[in-house]
């Protein structure tokens, strides 16, 4: 954290990095390594891998010597199996892939190096993890041949190849019928220092990042969701986001490189409002003002389909020609290529709304919940007894290091809880009442999606009445047994879309989405509990209004810490790319953890 703010301080770059890791090891090639990480396989047997990049700042290059990988599914949305030997995997990005064990038994290096788009200082390391074969002859590791940091063309071929698996598990048709048009150019930009200072960006200026001439600030005296379902907006946000850019020219031009009268951005919060159940398209179209580069865009709170990429500047004449409408990918999480564009297309809406069924099948679930009001030492008496417990599923304890666990996540309207499969009923209920700081935690916890005032993002709906279940084969979350059958929460409330650059999204490269309420109850967004949590570390006064206008009522809202991360990601199985990322809140002393843990 202090590097990013001595960075954000000064306008220039964060340092880069000193190595990257899969599973916390750096592995062979990096002298102060404590050690390698080995996965042992069994000549003959196919292996699951979910491979998660948590890097803040790096895409990376993956391959595993000798061996080809399958790809299945990317951010947890199904794929036509793809055969591939290498792959690229930008920040926020998931990859399952299944591994035969079908070479001689020997030990061979998985590897990961970074992918530089653009052209700049990168940390040079690579990593390394092991596959050793069991009763294989002890060995030096075969080593894979990765492309080279800047092969942009291999980048560009492995996420453009992916497909949809189109009528397989949680398939929906492309919408044809578009509502909603954006055309938004993303990348760096410049703003000017504090008074007498001068910054480390080029032209002596400060970085800034910006969508469409518009860089992101989070408002500091409400969150906005809270703006939003008061009516209080004032000051907090508007809802002009530009849907196209303020200046036309040639965007990926490096002519146009510090030309001074593109490069400067307007610091802003500016938010677009959608209409429930609105179809929204939208172009992203890199620039080249700074630099060349690829930027990973993430939207949270809905999958979408990712039609057609390329590079140059987007022809909205030729461009269509391109898309794909039968199987386009589906993810969360899209690299827009360097000096390229992207199209996307999202529908403003999930089907159905929460509730959990069970059929007489013998099943397990662990879904992740938001449960606010439950006694963290008592049975739920609002979720159904199990038939029985499917092991392949079902979860009965706490996991130590190394199973199944992840970080938590907390929304500013509620805290989360241990959701755990008790033996031999089955019964499920909250076992946790916060969830903890400790970026090592090993319980298994919250995977909602949702994510706290600091980001001031998908905050979604919470109805104490029925808890909001989250179901997280749909969520990037763990699998469901086939034979449950779920419905799903509407997406109601504010969404951000932003860079998974870290330093990016902190220079503003973000917009956010506020999505209105549907017609019925059910899609409308409930009101927040009173004990709603503030952003402080002192006791704080807070005045409520009822939606609308009405009566108010003063409460006061002692110290507490409000959770922030940026999206939640399936579980996971090895291997994983694993950086622990600390947060400081807006005007808040208090820090965050992230931590992934990973399952084998």
């Amino acid at each position: 954290m202090d590097i990013e703010n001595q960075a954000l301080a000064d306008g220039h770059g964060p340092n880069i990095s000193e190595a990257f890791t899969i599973n916390g090891q750096p592995g062979d090639l990096y002298n102060c390594s404590f050690g390698t990480y080995k996965l042992k396989v069994v000549q003959g047997k196919t292996y699951l891998l979910r491979i998660i990049n948590v890097a803040l700042y790096s895409e990376l290059f993956f391959t595993i010597a000798n061996h080809t990988m399958t790809v299945v599914a990317i951010d947890a949305c199904y794929t036509n199996p793809m055969v591939t030997d290498v792959m690229v995997i930008s920040p926020g990005q998931t990859i399952d892939v299944l591994l035969t064990a079908d070479q001689p038994l020997a030990s061979y290096y998985m590897a990961a190096h970074y992918y530089d788009s653009l052209g700049s200082a990168y940390d040079a390391t690579t990593t390394t993890a092991i596959i050793t074969y069991e009763n294989a002859t002890p060995s030096t590791p075969l080593m894979p041949i990765l492309p080279a940091v800047n092969d942009t063309s291999a980048a560009f071929k492995f996420y453009s190849s992916l497909t949809s698996l189109v009528n397989g598990p949680h398939w929906a048709p492309v919408p044809l019928k578009i509502d909603e048009e954006m055309f938004l150019t993303e990348g760096l930009g410049l703003v000017p220092c504090g008074a007498n200072n001068t910054c480390g960006a080029p032209l002596g200026l400060q970085f800034a990042a910006s969508m469409n001439n518009e860089s992101f600030e989070l408002p500091t005296k409400l969150s906005m969701l809270e703006a939003s379902f008061y009516n209080l907006t004032s000051g907090i946000y508007t809802t002009d986001f530009p849907k196209y850019p303020p200046v036309v020219f040639d965007y990926t031009n490096t002519s146009n490189k510090l030309n001074t009268a593109l490069i400067m951005t307007s610091r802003s919060t500016k938010v677009t409002k959608l209409k429930f159940d609105s179809t929204v398209e939208i172009v992203f179209q890199n620039t080249a003002l700074v630099g060349k580069q690829s930027h990973p865009i993430h939207l949270h709170g809905y999958n979408f389909y990712v039609l057609a990429q390329g590079f140059g500047n987007y022809d909205p004449v030729n461009g269509p020609k391109m898309f794909n409408l039968v199987n386009p990918q589906k993810r969360n999480t899209v690299a827009v290529p360097v000096a390229g564009w992207t199209v996307i297309r999202f529908t403003a809406n999930n089907p159905e709304t929460p509730a959990l069924r069970l059929d007489d099948a013998n099943l397990g679930i662990l879904p992740a919940l938001l449960d606010h009001k439950s006694n963290p030492n008592e049975p739920s008496s609002r979720f159904p007894n199990l038939k029985e417990v499917n092991p392949d599923f079902g979860l009965g304890e706490p996991l130590g290091f190394g199973k199944l666990a992840f970080s938590s996540t907390a929304s500013g309207w509620s805290r989360p809880r241990l959701v755990k499969l008790r033996k031999p009923k089955g019964r499920m209920e909250t076992g946790k009442d916060d969830s903890g700081f400790n970026p090592l935690n090993t319980n298994v916890e919250n995977s909602s999606g949702f994510v706290g005032n600091r980001i001031l993002d998908a905050m979604g709906k919470l109805r104490f009445g029925s808890d909001q279940l989250r179901i997280p084969c749909v969520f990037k979350g763990i699998g469901i047994d086939k034979n449950a059958v779920s419905k799903l929460p509407q997406e109601i409330g504010v969404w951000l879309m932003h860079c998974h650059f870290d330093s990016h999204l902190s220079w503003g490269l973000a917009t956010a989405f506020i999505v209105d309420d549907g017609p019925t109850p059910s899609t409308s967004l409930p009101p927040p509990p009173p004990d709603l949590p503030l952003c402080s570390s002192y006791a704080k006064q807070r005045r409520f209004f009822s939606k609308g206008g009405g009566n108010a009522e003063t409460i006061f809202v002692y110290k507490r810490i409000v959770f922030a991360w940026f999206g939640s990601w399936p579980g996971f199985l090895v291997p994983c790319f694993i950086v622990f990322v600390w947060f400081s809140c807006t005007k808040c002393k208090a820090q965050y953890s992230f931590a992934l843990k990973f399952w084998h």
